[in-house]
């Protein structure tokens, strides 16, 4: 059945997908085997045996300490919602076949994590250069307030310095 349901033309609209960002959970399986959403209702796809089976295995991945993280769910309704990059990544990471569309979602996804943490990296980085700074300062001009600490780094530095007083702390050594 779902050979017959991903031949007959539906399939999605990926310029259209790769610009929703959480979609249903039961759209993200639907779009792993190649099927539009917006073609087919959910109950329909429950006639195949192969979308039954990742929707279940979907939904068991799905929690707080899972690979799976709900962005949002609505418990009377029955909406889940869940990044579709993450999705994607998920895809990839178990190992079912999926359209090569949705997979360069995970590889973006993947992207965007190492990009968040080489980010991250940096930042802490230079919050420890400024806090080094900052308790040089403290003890150049001792009993002067942090934020005349920060005021003098950030003109050096060329940084604002609430920005600077955020992620310093004075008597930090």
């Amino acid at each position: 059945m779902a050979d017959r349901i991903v031949t007959t033309g539906i399939t999605p609209n990926w310029s259209k997908w790769r610009l929703i960002p959480e979609p249903r959970l039961w759209e993200c399986v639907a779009l792993s085997l190649n099927i539009d959403p917006d073609r087919v209702h959910e109950r329909r796809f429950h006639e195949t045996s192969e979308f039954e089976d990742r929707l279940v295995v979907a939904r068991a991945n799905c929690g707080l300490e899972k690979a799976l993280q709900l962005s949002r769910i609505d418990l009377l309704g029955g909406v889940e919602k869940v990044s579709l990059r993450q999705f994607a990544a998920w895809v990839k990471q178990i190992g079912w076949p999926a359209p090569s569309e949705l997979l360069a979602m995970a590889d973006a996804a993947d992207a965007n994590g190492e990009r968040r943490a080489h980010n991250k990296r940096e930042t802490e980085a230079r919050n420890r250069e400024w806090q080094e700074e900052i308790d040089k300062l403290a003890a150049e001009h001792p009993g002067r307030p942090h934020s005349d600490l920060c005021h003098m780094l950030a003109k050096k530095n060329g940084a604002e310095w609430q920005t600077i007083r955020r992620n310093t702390k004075l008597g930090h050594s």
